[in-house]
């Protein structure tokens, strides 16, 4: 199968949301395990989980998680996660991957 068959599997099977993307996939067949690559839209507009106010994300964060097993192996998603400034909230914020939160991620 083809990366980029492969590709659309995941992207199907973690049904990401705007402006999330799934940019890259490995296989490390040594540890049985997946490594999916996900990355968000630059300059992206993003609501305060808090306080819903929309905001740009002014740069990334580099996350990882272990995911659910895909494909009868275990998956570990690598995340860059957008980073924002809350006026309303006075903080800044890191916006969580829906997968990871339990809450899906709002785009305007």
């Amino acid at each position: 199968m083809c990366e980029e068959a492969l590709l659309d599997v995941f992207r199907t099977s973690l049904n990401l949301g705007n402006p999330w993307r799934l940019t890259g996939l490995q296989l490390d067949e040594e540890r049985q395990q997946w490594n999916l690559y996900v990355d968000f839209e630059r300059g992206a507009k993003v609501r305060c989980p808090l306080c819903k106010q929309t905001n740009v994300a002014y740069e990334a964060c580099a996350r990882s998680r272990k995911y659910l097993n895909l494909l009868h192996w275990s998956t570990w998603i690598h995340a860059s996660l957008p980073v924002f400034y809350c006026p309303n909230c006075q903080l800044d914020r890191v916006l969580m991957l829906p997968l990871w939160s339990g809450e899906r991620f709002h785009a305007e």
